[in-house]
């Protein structure tokens, strides 16, 4: 849905896999592909600023 978004901190070094549906070819993936941002940031002013 258009405008979700999941905030996540992070309190120790880690490595993030992400993957949109993988079901891009079959029905259950709502007939189409939609984007996904990924922003990485120090801080949640920096966040705020990539957002406005």
């Amino acid at each position: 849905m258009l405008g979700d978004k999941i905030t996540m901190n992070a309190r120790m070094s880690l490595i993030i896999v992400l993957s949109a549906c993988p079901m891009d070819l079959n029905p259950v993936g709502g007939q189409g592909i939609t984007d996904l941002e990924i922003i990485v940031a120090d801080t949640e002013e920096e966040i705020m600023r990539v957002l406005n």
